[in-house]
């Protein structure tokens, strides 16, 4: 797991190809305009949905990925986070329909996402997001990079 501001992003280049492109879009005007929804990237391994939602509790499993990292931008509003250091099954019979699994277990970070903040998780990082902090609507991106 990453979690920085904005302004360092490009510090992570090196970490994955989109990593470069994903600082350009979220530096961009059309970026910061764009209604909710899916937001083109230009690049097959950098998908990227913007969602404006309510935040609630922490009570869900923890999410993990198989083949994407999960890139969140906070673009208004703040958002509690919560990782796991529990060892992920990367085998979960969910993996052959999509690539998310769910875990129950007990959070070890938390973290606080607020505006110009970005966090990454990798493949098999237990993470889950969307918990309640100051505000109750938030807007954010969540960036999928294919690994």
């Amino acid at each position: 797991m990453i979690f920085d501001s904005l302004d360092n992003l490009l510090r992570y280049r090196d970490l994955h190809p989109a990593i470069e492109t994903l600082a350009h879009i979220v530096s961009s005007a059309s970026f910061r305009s764009a209604p909710d929804g899916s937001f083109e990237t230009g690049r097959a391994d950098l998908a990227c949905s913007i969602m404006t939602f309510d935040t609630g509790s922490e009570d869900k499993p923890f999410e993990y990925h198989k083949r994407n990292c999960d890139a969140f931008v906070m673009l208004s509003g703040s958002e509690v986070c919560k990782s796991a250091r529990s060892c992920a099954d990367m085998n979960d019979p969910a993996f052959c329909s999509a690539d998310i699994a769910f875990a129950d277990g007990q959070a070890d970070d938390e973290l606080v996402l607020g505006k110009g903040c970005f966090v990454i998780y990798f493949p098999g990082e237990l993470h889950k997001s969307g918990i309640r902090a100051n505000d109750d609507t938030v807007r954010k991106a969540v960036f999928k990079l294919l690994c």
